[in-house]
């Protein structure tokens, strides 16, 4: 091969080497953000692969409690420099598997707006948008709403905490309910709609193929744990029946009701109560099963129960607060005091901190009398959600006549006796003068 021949060879292969450089930028072109006005923007969202947060319920590790989502899950998106009246909307979790079995997860396979229109980019193309977004959308009826602050620095949501609670019930094997079915996830309150959260995720560029929404737990969550009852006695009925469960701030302490919570660009959150006509200083935790049985706790065996709450500056744990317990084995109330640390004996921190599960113990119930059914307040035992329809009424027939009821049987007596419906015979007597 000649001189000359080798010469144009080497520009062949240098030309061959550049068009490779040139295609590869032009590749890395082709990957920036092209703006989509006008089109619904695409979301994912996640909990984080370590979630070091301490709002429940999962596994409990080292570094907290796992958060996952369950299909079905609600919340709420709103974007700036979106499209006017489509920069609000809501979005369901999808998480299931191929044969549409939910599977818990701390990412959502998908989510999918609910209406008919989901978050636009903004017809402008050229500015930046942020995201802001909430779980749950909704809480007992209580629409969660966003609204943008006028100099773009963030969002203020209005949240509302549940006064009274359906929460997880955790005991051992051995606890069951009236059905003999031991206590379960079946047993939970799945869309956890009190355990506030949100996402922030800034300065997206209009066109961005996935914006990833990166929740954060805000409530922070009273875990309590009950010891159960003990007894030397021969009990008639070997187990108790916690009816209700009862905590309560001071005066002036909101708890539950709805709140203002300001979320900056910056990730920062604050939080304040309303004060409207709903706020409460007590939350009650509903201890009634799916089929409207009570908790049902056998001797030594113990519980766990949790509730939450939104904190505020200032917010924290002392012996104003109190839980009462509800049992028909009598009511048993409890000052909280914060713990102390057994090595400089100083006491913990009690604030009530955000993304936090304060844990709690309540001790042992000692039972010192029998356990027996007054038939005079038998309805007292009845939870609360039950109807009328699907009792069956002790009643008595001819209830005033004694040659039916006995001597010395009137109503009082038969109501002590538990009789809650009576057949009273009125007949219209006329009386003739001689």
């Amino acid at each position: 091969m000649g001189v000359k021949q080798k010469k144009m060879r080497n520009s062949v292969l240098c030309l061959a080497g550049l068009a490779l450089i040139l295609g590869s930028c032009v590749k890395e072109e082709l990957k920036q953000v092209t703006p989509a006005p006008g089109k619904e923007v695409r979301f994912s969202g996640n909990l984080g692969n370590n979630s070091t947060t301490r709002t429940a319920y999962g596994e409990e590790t080292a570094t907290g409690i796992k958060v996952n989502w369950k299909n079905g899950d609600k919340v709420l998106v709103y974007g700036t420099n979106c499209v006017s009246g489509r920069d609000c909307a809501e979005y369901k979790v999808t998480n299931a598997d191929a044969d549409g079995n939910e599977v818990l997860q701390n990412f959502a396979n998908s989510l999918d707006k609910t209406g008919e229109f989901g978050v636009q980019w903004g017809m402008d193309g050229t500015e930046k948008c942020d995201f802001y977004s909430v779980y749950p959308s909704v809480n007992n009826g209580h629409n969660t709403s966003i609204t943008p602050a006028a100099d773009g620095s963030g969002v203020t949501v209005r949240a509302h905490i549940r006064p009274s609670q359906f929460c997880v019930f955790n005991a051992n094997s051995d606890a069951t309910a009236y059905s003999g079915t031991p206590y379960d996830e079946k047993y939970t309150d799945g869309t956890m709609p009190d355990a506030f959260m949100y996402a922030v995720t800034p300065d997206q560029d209009n066109g961005t193929e996935v914006v990833n929404l990166r929740y954060t737990p805000f409530s922070t969550v009273l875990k309590f744990h009950f010891a159960g009852f003990t007894t030397s006695l021969d009990l008639t009925s070997p187990y108790i029946y916690l009816q209700k469960v009862i905590l309560t701030a001071p005066d002036g302490v909101t708890v539950a009701g709805n709140f203002d919570v300001t979320i900056g660009k910056d990730g920062k959150v604050t939080s304040h109560p309303v004060g409207d006509s709903e706020a409460s200083n007590v939350i009650e935790v509903n201890t009634i099963l799916p089929g409207g049985s009570y908790v049902r706790l056998g001797k030594n065996m113990p519980i766990d129960f949790s509730i939450f709450t939104i904190p505020q500056d200032g917010l924290s744990l002392s012996d104003t607060w109190n839980v009462a317990m509800q049992t028909n084995a009598g009511n048993f109330r409890y000052k909280l005091k914060p713990s102390t640390n057994n090595t400089n004996n100083t006491g913990k921190n009690s604030n009530l901190v955000t993304e936090k599960v304060h844990k709690l113990n309540i001790p042992i119930l000692t039972v010192t009398q029998d356990i027996t059914l007054n038939p005079a307040d038998w309805m007292t035992q009845i939870p609360r959600n039950v109807y009328l329809s699907e009792l069956s009424l002790p009643g008595s027939w001819y209830s005033v006549l004694e040659e039916y009821q006995g001597t010395g049987v009137n109503i009082a007596t038969q109501y002590a006796a538990g009789v809650r419906a009576f057949n009273l015979d009125c007949r219209l007597t006329r009386e003739t003068s001689s």
